[in-house]
């Protein structure tokens, strides 16, 4: 028999780990906090922010560019590049959108608390970011492509850490 509309959202199918952030314990002791897969409306909004975020990137001075470049390409195709600042801030909108509430299994920030969000300890975002990642199965490619960005200026972040 069909599953009905109830069923359906009744249904949990969000994937979800449990991640131990020491920085974040409370005075009990318990460091767990529910990172989990994202709806597709969390991923449709991660991946619109990601969409206006950067700049495109202009061929070289000495860049050949051949007839089959098409000129008139929309920016959703062109290359871009992310500031170390983008870069950091999408870790945090990853974050915000796979923290779960554990009684709703619904994302425990909106997007108007991303920049409270940032405020906190960048290595447990970190750790949450990477579980983020696993569960949402992102490609080795986006995420290797982060690593990158952020080791360029991880020496001058490491003071504030």
């Amino acid at each position: 028999m069909p599953l009905s509309a109830t069923q359906i959202l009744a249904a949990r199918d969000r994937q979800t780990a449990e991640v131990h952030v020491p920085e974040w314990a409370t005075p009990d002791g318990d460091d767990t906090v529910l990172v989990g897969s994202m709806g597709a409306l969390d991923y449709a909004a991660l991946q619109t922010w990601i969409d206006q975020a950067g700049h495109r990137v202009e061929p070289e001075e000495d860049e050949v560019v051949t007839c089959d470049s098409d000129p008139a390409a929309d920016d959703e195709t062109a290359e871009k590049e992310y500031s170390f600042a983008e870069t950091v801030e999408l870790m945090v909108r990853w974050c915000c959108h796979s923290i779960l509430d554990p009684k709703t299994l619904m994302p425990a920030f909106t997007v108007d608390q991303v920049q409270a969000l940032g405020s906190k300890n960048v290595r447990a975002l970190e750790r949450v970011y990477q579980a983020a990642l696993q569960l949402n199965r992102a490609t080795a490619e986006s995420a290797e492509a982060f690593e990158k960005n952020l080791e360029g200026t991880a020496a001058s972040a490491s003071g504030s850490a």
